[in-house]
């Protein structure tokens, strides 16, 4: 399911929207880009019902939604969802984030990729934020670590 620069306009409409793809079973990859930073609706609340669903979903893609204050998505993450790719790139996503991401990590052996890119670097994730994902992802204890 692609979705794209079409505004969901409040909680209502993204849960009926959420609802919807989490019914079809066939569906198997859903692209949600910019559907959410113009609008009423909380796209981290959108995202998370999504990755605990409770069914397989290869990729998830939620690009451009403008995502910051990730808790709910970073819980659900650490749940260790069926979830193969999360992209979450170009969003607002801040050091605190990317601590909350690298937490999740340690709980997750689902996910193959993850993309952060985008995420006004200079401005929002320092070298700290990096760090904290830099260390989760080489510390042979992390699920994410290569052997």
């Amino acid at each position: 399911l692609t979705w794209t620069d079409n505004q969901i306009p409040s909680d209502d409409q993204a849960d009926l929207l959420i609802d919807s793809v989490i019914k079809n079973r066939s569906i198997k990859n859903v692209r949600l880009e910019n559907c959410f930073n113009q609008s009423g609706a909380n796209g981290c609340r959108a995202l998370a019902a999504l990755m605990t669903c409770g069914r397989p979903v290869d990729w998830i893609d939620f690009r451009g939604n403008a995502l910051s204050g990730i808790d709910d998505v970073a819980a659900a993450l650490a749940t260790n969802p069926q979830l193969e790719e999360l992209l979450i790139h170009s969003n607002e996503l801040n050091d605190r984030d990317a601590e909350l991401i690298a937490q999740a990590l340690k709980q997750n052996t689902n996910l193959q990729r993850l993309d952060l890119g985008g995420n006004s670097i200079s401005n929002s994730i320092t070298s700290a934020g990096f760090e904290k994902i830099r260390s989760t992802i080489y510390d042979p204890s992390s699920l994410n670590a290569m052997e």
